[in-house]
C-alpha cells in the first residue's frame, strides 16, 4: 500500500528522481550519474555524485516500510561500486525516510558530514 501512495503522490516522477532533484538543489552538484542495478536478491539503485572534488556512492532501496539509502565515499569503497559492496562496507551512513524528499535531504546532510571527515577516514594503502 505504501508503494502505491508514493507513486500516486509523485505522478510520473519516480522516488529516485525526487531524491536526485533534492541532491542537485541542496548540494549544487554538477553531475549525478544514475545506475540501475538489479541484483538477484533485491532491487537497488546506485547514484554516483560528484561533490567538492570527490565522488560519493549512494545505494537506494525501497524497503517494506520505508525508503532507505547508504552513502559512502567512492575512494574508500573497496572493490566495485555495487550495492553489495556498499552494503557491507564499514564506512558510510544509512538514512531512512518515508518521503523521497526527506530521504534526499538526509542523504545530502550525510554527504556534507562525510566531506568534512573524509581525510580523517583515509587509511594508508598497504
Amino acid at each position: 500500500m505504501r508503494e502505491l501512495l508514493i507513486r500516486v503522490s509523485l505522478g510520473m516522477e519516480t522516488w529516485v528522481e525526487v531524491v536526485k532533484e533534492v541532491l542537485l538543489e541542496r548540494l549544487k552538484v554538477l553531475r549525478i550519474k544514475h545506475i540501475s542495478e538489479r541484483e538477484s536478491y533485491e532491487d537497488c539503485e546506485i547514484l554516483i555524485v560528484e561533490y567538492n572534488d570527490d565522488v560519493y556512492i549512494i545505494g537506494l532501496w525501497k524497503g517494506a516500510r520505508a525508503l532507505y539509502a547508504k552513502v559512502s565515499v567512492g575512494s574508500l569503497l573497496r572493490g566495485s561500486w555495487s550495492c553489495t559492496n556498499l552494503e557491507y562496507s564499514p564506512i558510510g551512513y544509512y538514512v531512512f525516510a518515508n518521503d523521497p524528499k526527506v530521504l534526499g535531504e538526509k542523504i545530502s546532510d550525510k554527504i556534507l558530514l562525510l566531506d568534512e571527515a573524509k581525510d580523517k577516514l583515509r587509511l594508508p594503502l598497504t
